[in-house]
């Protein structure tokens, strides 16, 4: 069990969005010494200011799915960004 009573964090982010500080490792780390299993690395997608370099996106498929034993999942926080639903 984890020590934080969680297993999976849906929503990180890491340092290639503006307002975070900490690295993909440095969130797998802290997981894995407080019993995560799994996180969802999720820094804003493209069109909001603060968001990672698109090139963050292009180049997720080369992690690995197993990082120090913690599965990490990739994704975006996706914002609606009109009136219409369209999602960044």
């Amino acid at each position: 069990m984890s020590k934080l009573g969680i297993l999976v964090d849906t929503h990180t982010h890491t340092n290639c969005s503006d307002h975070a500080f900490g690295t993909l490792c440095e969130n797998i780390h802290y997981g894995k010494q407080n019993g995560i299993q799994m996180i969802c690395m999720t820094n804003h997608a493209p069109a909001i200011p603060d968001s990672a370099h698109i090139w963050h996106f292009v180049t997720m498929h080369e992690l690995p799915d197993v990082i120090e034993g913690i599965r990490v999942l990739r994704g975006c926080e996706a914002n609606i960004i009109d009136s219409m639903g369209s999602l960044d």
